[in-house]
């Protein structure tokens, strides 16, 4: 970990690069927090299924599973585009020469660079979201496959004692 002196400047200068790197096409970070309860609340759902409740459950769960998918496959293209538009600042920075120097040439780089701090922290909170996500994706998987899976097995050992 960074000396705490180091870690405020970071932060301030992240929150600087917010403010002047920030376009109003930037999308906002998807509510992850509600995302993830929905799944917990899904997992919950799934461990205390019963013989009653296993058509109800199991179809709530798969449905949630989908749907965060594709919550996740959105923010992996957010993240590809911010990705690929750090690229083309990073090249406008590179290829930046000092010839025929004017004042918007040198506005515009400065710019450039604080929309490169900008997206690297959207990168960032943006992967962070998903992990969480994805985390709570392979628990409700995992639970449901398990719970659900038993109670299957057992619907099928009935069947076959009965006849």
């Amino acid at each position: 970990s960074l000396p705490d002196f180091i870690e405020d400047h970071i932060d301030h200068k992240r929150e600087e690069a917010a403010e002047k790197g920030a376009k109003d096409s930037d999308p906002n970070l998807p509510d992850v927090e509600t995302h993830t309860r929905e799944l917990q609340t899904l997992v919950t759902n799934v461990e205390d299924v019963n013989l009653f409740t296993v058509m109800s459950s199991g179809k709530l769960a798969f449905d949630g599973l989908r749907a965060k998918g594709e919550v996740c496959q959105d923010m992996f293209s957010t993240v590809r585009k911010f990705s690929e538009d750090v690229s083309e600042v990073s090249d406008a920075i590179r290829n930046f020469t000092l010839k025929g120097l004017d004042i918007g040439a040198m506005k515009e780089l400065v710019y450039d660079a604080w929309r490169c701090l900008r997206l690297s922290s959207l990168i960032q909170q943006f992967s962070e979201g998903v992990g969480k996500i994805i985390k709570w994706i392979i628990n409700l998987f995992k639970r449901a496959s398990e719970k659900l899976g038993s109670i299957w097995g057992a619907l099928a050992r009935a069947k076959d004692i009965l006849g």
